[in-house]
């Protein structure tokens, strides 16, 4: 009997810890809805700096050519301590459509802008679409669609086990 109540206690003990550990990996505004971000990133990043608000709404506007064109009707901006910086906007409109206007913008202007967009890739089932940073060799940068949100990473160079930072970043953002 003793080692039945010692065994349900443990069972409830790694069930709260992986509770806990759940929450601690995402985060939400207060609330309860809205854009939710890895707290970590493979190996061990974390978050540095958050912007949230109307301030990440007008910095994500601001870097457009068309800043009242781009249809962002709130923002989170994230900065990691590897360098890692997240992008994520939530659209009015239908957030594949503005996805696919910027990719076909950056294509039609690439000669002008620092960047070049290489290919498209399926990350648990997302497509995801790998932009060459002109302007610092090994850099990419992630662009994606979901739940709404268009999502831009900021990748830094030499990144390890690429495959499972990328699942975590493209599983980890979502809006609820």
């Amino acid at each position: 009997m003793a080692l039945d109540r010692r065994v349900m206690l443990a069972a409830v003990m790694v069930a709260a810890l992986a509770l806990t550990a759940y929450f601690a990996y995402i985060h939400s505004v207060p609330g309860g809805e809205g854009i939710v971000y890895p707290e970590e990133l493979p190996p061990d990043a974390t978050v540095v700096r958050v912007v949230e608000g109307e301030q990440a709404v007008e910095a994500s506007r601001s870097i457009h050519w068309n800043p009242e064109g781009t249809g962002i009707s709130e923002a989170v901006i994230v900065e990691y301590s590897d360098g890692t910086r997240l992008w994520v906007s939530r659209t009015v409109g239908d957030a594949d459509q503005y996805l696919s206007a910027m990719i076909r913008k950056i294509q039609e202007y690439e000669e002008n802008l620092p960047f070049k967009v290489m290919h498209k890739i399926s990350v648990k089932g997302t497509e995801v679409w790998v932009v060459m940073d002109k302007k610092m060799p090994g850099k990419i940068h992630l662009v994606w669609s979901k739940s709404g949100l268009v999502v831009w990473a900021e990748v830094p160079p030499g990144k390890s086990d690429f495959q499972h930072y990328m699942e975590v970043l493209v599983t980890g953002v979502n809006y609820r």
